[in-house]
């Protein structure tokens, strides 16, 4: 790669901290995920959901959302579903 110019792997990747913004902004933006109690963290591209959930639908909201972001690689969904 010649000096100043940035690699084809160095522009395609985001910064897990910037994903996570990602995700969190897109999950509010969504009407059916905004009010849900659940946390995401990212690691290396993959996104890791927390928390519960009252119903299944949220919980697959919560994962079609975060998928649509970019950058996103997988998603560990630990979200329970019922009471806490």
């Amino acid at each position: 790669v010649a000096s100043g110019q940035r690699s084809k792997q160095d522009t395609n990747k985001i910064k897990d901290s910037t994903l996570a913004t990602n995700v969190k902004k897109a999950l509010k933006a969504d009407p059916m995920t905004q009010k849900l109690d659940i946390k995401a963290t990212v690691s290396k591209g993959v996104v890791t959901f927390t928390g519960n959930v009252s119903d299944p639908n949220s919980k697959s909201r919560a994962t079609e959302v975060a998928n649509s972001v970019k950058g996103v690689k997988s998603i560990n969904d630990n979200i329970h579903i019922g009471d806490k």
